[in-house]
């Protein structure tokens, strides 16, 4: 966008999309934020992942909160950003939306990033707080919330292709929360009930060498399942949408692949500069309107 001349005046971000916001609305360049992922790998994310006894999450995340402090959140608090910037986190308890805009960001971004059954809730002015994207995916109201004129949404989404003929629907037009909630707990007792059904089968007569998903597998991919069904909601209002690798959005990549980070980088880049013209178009129309 720098390079282009488009401003980025404010930030709205959920989950790794907070911690990129955050990084950027303090004042970190594109190209220190890259230099620091290029740097990671494997052992050195490990080592940043204070594993504890599973209760409410397999990873503490004191030391990735440490990290973000490290790439420059340090003690900053929201007033002190460059850019105005507002994180999404879900409370647990309740299934709320929380917007978190006040106190220090690195608390916010750990909160947001917080993937339920992997890292520990944060406790956050009394509330369970956990990732975002659980409600929020892509936060295009927030953005407008914040007085956002054009709105460029960035969504990771990814588009599950049917593998049966059988067919879950919900009322795509109702935007009563309780509604979608209880349609994507319907959805989701439906694939937990074919996938035990499908495991019991695979135990009684698969391999003892058969290799099935791990957990943090599991857990990420059912989030993904259940935020492809709230995705479109989320990107209602937005200007432009741009999501790498199109409709397979980043369903390549596994979660913990951080020793090749090059191929996620490019495939973001290419569909940032794929939807600069349009951007432009956007900006021009804008402007002649006001």
């Amino acid at each position: 966008m720098q390079a282009y001349g488009i401003p980025i005046d404010i930030i709205a971000g959920t989950s790794i999309g907070s911690l990129v916001g955050s990084l950027y609305a303090a004042g970190d360049s594109i190209e220190n934020m890259e230099k620091a992922v290029l740097l990671l790998n494997k052992r050195k994310m490990l080592s940043v992942m204070d594993f504890t006894i599973p209760r409410s999450g397999l990873i503490r995340g004191n030391k990735i909160e440490k990290m973000l402090i490290d790439w420059g959140l340090e003690d900053k608090t929201f007033d002190e950003l460059n850019i105005p910037f507002a994180a999404v986190a879900t409370d647990i308890e309740s299934g709320g939306k929380v917007i978190l805009h006040q106190g220090k960001v690195a608390d916010a971004v750990r909160a947001s990033i917080s993937i339920p059954g992997i890292f520990i809730p944060v406790k956050y002015d009394d509330r369970y707080l956990v990732d975002g994207g659980v409600v929020d995916p892509v936060p295009v109201d927030l953005a407008k919330e914040m007085g956002a004129d054009i709105i460029i949404a960035v969504s990771l989404a990814i588009k599950i292709q049917p593998t049966t003929n059988k067919i879950i629907t919900f009322d795509e037009k109702s935007n009563n929360l309780e509604n979608t909630k209880d349609s994507i707990i319907a959805i989701m007792n439906s694939i937990l009930k074919e996938e035990s059904i499908s495991l019991k089968e695979k135990m009684n007569n698969g391999s003892k060498d058969e290799k099935y998903p791990d957990i943090v597998k599991i857990i990420t991919n059912s989030l993904d399942i259940m935020q492809e069904i709230i995705t479109e909601q989320s990107l209602e209002g937005a200007d432009i949408i741009i999501i790498p690798f199109g409709i397979q959005g980043v369903s390549g990549f596994n979660f913990l692949e951080f020793d090749n980070p090059e191929p996620i980088i490019k495939g973001g880049l290419a569909a940032t500069f794929q939807k600069i013209p349009e951007i432009k178009k956007v900006i021009k129309e804008k402007l002649e309107q006001k």
